[in-house]
């Protein structure tokens, strides 16, 4: 039995058929980031058990409440603004995520209704003992078993099906370069395949990965020329503006982002779209667009991103002279994620705020704090430094 899968709103819907009707149905599942699911509302989140994919940004499972536990080599670390006294330490990566509508294998809706598949053919056999190994997860063999079809069996009415699925495998495997080429090599050999918006698709995301955001850009928006309306067209569409941010063009990530948001209302990138804007807009110093964007975030409840944006709106407080407001939203971090990559950050702000009003007893405990469990941190001297050039 082969597992087809729809994408409906962002959700994944597994069909199982006996048998595959036409030369394209079946195709595995579409992974996110390195074998990983994107959460509900997520950001790249560790994996879940199942290989299909973006959410990306995380990267596809619904724990994908990620700090991306692991880390995405795409985020960004941008540097804290500047103190005019006291520069801050670089901020740890953010999650990238890649969701459950990085949909599963595309239904094929142009091979003919009479076009058979003999379950019983040599190339069939080939294909779905393959496409088994790529619904386990192992993609080393997969990916053999889909490049024995295409050296075995070039006629095959798989053909297309299994070079795409050889880039889907390099791609699950981290061979980024190697993804690149063979989804050249597909939408040059099958240009008229249902699979051409995933490999588009699939490349950008490639590119992305090597942090090569020009060629990433083009490819996102080849995948949304496709078909506006396709299973690709909102993670392409996100990700487009995802480029911008990651390139610094703030002005122009903003547009994108908030068009995503107006255009996609139903997409689970919904969350990351704004995310992503929210940092903008931080970025920008327009702190109460990224507040209200951060909270938008926070009300969501099951996003990937919740202590990323509770630690972007305590620092968007902060910088805009809300002293109070900020230091609740940064106790709020540790107090409601506290396994975040970002309590040490937070506690190093909270010590801003607590020196800035002057409060040097609890700027003493939250040192001792920070002295104890983040020994390493370059967050805990930094926060000694202010304290002590500020007064306290």
């Amino acid at each position: 039995m082969a597992t087809q899968y729809l994408k409906w709103s962002g959700v994944r819907f597994g069909i199982l058929a006996a048998l595959c009707s036409s030369a394209v149905a079946c195709g595995g599942n579409d992974t996110g980031d390195v074998a990983t699911l994107d959460g509900p509302n997520g950001i790249d989140s560790p994996s879940s058990t199942s290989p299909v994919d973006d959410t990306g940004d995380p990267a596809d499972s619904v724990a994908e409440g990620m700090q991306d536990g692991a880390t995405d080599p795409s985020m960004e670390a941008q540097q804290e603004p500047t103190d005019p006294t006291t520069a801050s330490p670089a901020e740890p990566a953010a999650p990238d995520a890649t969701r459950p509508s990085d949909p599963g294998p595309v239904p094929d809706t142009t091979t003919p209704a009479s076009t058979v598949i003999d379950p019983g053919d040599p190339s069939e056999v080939a294909f779905q003992d393959a496409l088994a190994a790529y619904d386990a997860g192992d993609f080393a063999a997969a990916l053999a078993g889909f490049q024995d079809v295409l050296d075995s069996y070039p006629d095959s009415p798989r053909a297309d099906n299994a070079a795409y699925l050889v880039g889907r495998c390099q791609y699950e495997l981290g061979d980024f370069n190697a993804a690149i080429a063979a989804f050249e090599s597909m939408l040059a050999d099958f240009p008229d395949s249902p699979f051409v918006q995933g490999a588009e698709y699939f490349s950008g995301r490639s590119h992305f990965r090597l942090d090569e955001f020009g060629q990433a850009l083009k490819d996102f928006e080849d995948a949304m020329a496709v078909d506006p309306q396709g299973l690709y067209a909102d993670n392409s569409t996100y990700y487009a503006g995802r480029v911008y941010f990651e390139q610094g063009d703030m002005a122009t990530a903003e547009a994108r982002l908030t068009a995503f948001i107006a255009d996609h209302a139903d997409s689970t990138y919904v969350d990351n779209a704004r995310y992503y804007l929210g940092r903008a807009y931080y970025s920008d110093k327009d702190y109460s667009a990224a507040i209200e964007q951060l909270d938008a975030v926070l009300a969501l409840g099951e996003s990937i991103y919740l202590d990323n944006a509770q630690y972007y709106k305590g620092k968007a407080l902060y910088y805009s002279g809300q002293l109070p407001e900020a230091l609740a939203a940064l106790e709020a971090v540790a107090a409601a994620y506290p396994d975040s990559v970002y309590v040490d950050n937070s506690m190093y702000y909270r010590v801003r705020v607590q020196t800035d009003a002057g409060a040097c007893s609890d700027v003493d405990a939250i040192l001792t704090t920070l002295d104890a469990d983040f020994p390493q941190s370059n967050y805990t001297q930094q926060a000694r430094d202010y304290a002590a050039l500020h007064g306290c």
